[in-house]
């Protein structure tokens, strides 16, 4: 999930109301004050395990031959888990490159909801819902949230997708609220929860 680096990013009320620079390090806290995500595009230290079988995967590749399945699964695993990291107790830190596009939220309870704008396809992870503790709750794609007749309305660039207009969140639902980029907008909503699409 790699975007061009031209797009301004807009993280939506109440979990934060200010408009940053693409690629600049940014900040929200929960409405509650109690947690805090941070962004920061230069990234976070990458767990030597992670470094050493990523190393081990390039040498492979040189050699032509690649990852065992066990390995692939447990690269995947490290990579997953360096997304989001935690440092003083209730302060997320995330490096993702995409960080600076993505309308982020953070909730009282310290879950975290991602949704990421301008995609390279619908197949692409569009949504994510993490929980308190770092793992991910649950990843979506725009091919999940809608249907292929109403993919077809959106905004397409050659190599770009715009799927959605604007994002809340709902603490009292305990939902993330997606707004669809249709010619009539459409809602659905994500249980932060679950991490599934509420009826």
């Amino acid at each position: 999930m790699r975007l061009a680096a031209a797009v301004a990013v807009l993280l939506g009320a109440p979990a934060s109301a200010q408009q940053l620079e693409a690629a600049a390090p940014w900040s929200i806290s929960s409405a509650n004050g109690r947690y805090q995500l941070a962004y920061d595009p230069k990234g976070i230290d990458t767990p030597a395990e992670l470094e050493a079988m990523t190393a081990r995967s390039q040498e492979l590749a040189k050699k032509g031959r690649a990852l065992g399945a066990a390995e692939r699964t447990e690269l995947s695993r490290l990579k997953r888990r360096n997304r989001l990291r935690f440092a003083e107790g209730e302060k997320r830190l995330w490096s993702r490159p995409e960080g600076a596009y993505a309308k982020a939220f953070i909730a009282a309870d310290g879950r975290v909801a991602l949704a990421l704008p301008v995609l390279t396809d619908e197949r692409a992870p569009a949504v994510e819902i993490i929980a308190t503790d770092g793992s991910t709750v649950k990843e979506l794609s725009v091919s999940q949230l809608i249907s292929a007749g109403e993919i077809a309305q959106l905004k397409r660039s050659r190599s770009h997708l715009t799927w959605l207009s604007d994002a809340s969140l709902d603490e009292e639902k305990g939902q993330l609220v997606l707004k669809i980029a249709l010619p009539q907008v459409l809602e659905k909503r994500v249980a932060l929860a679950t991490g599934a699409i509420v009826p």
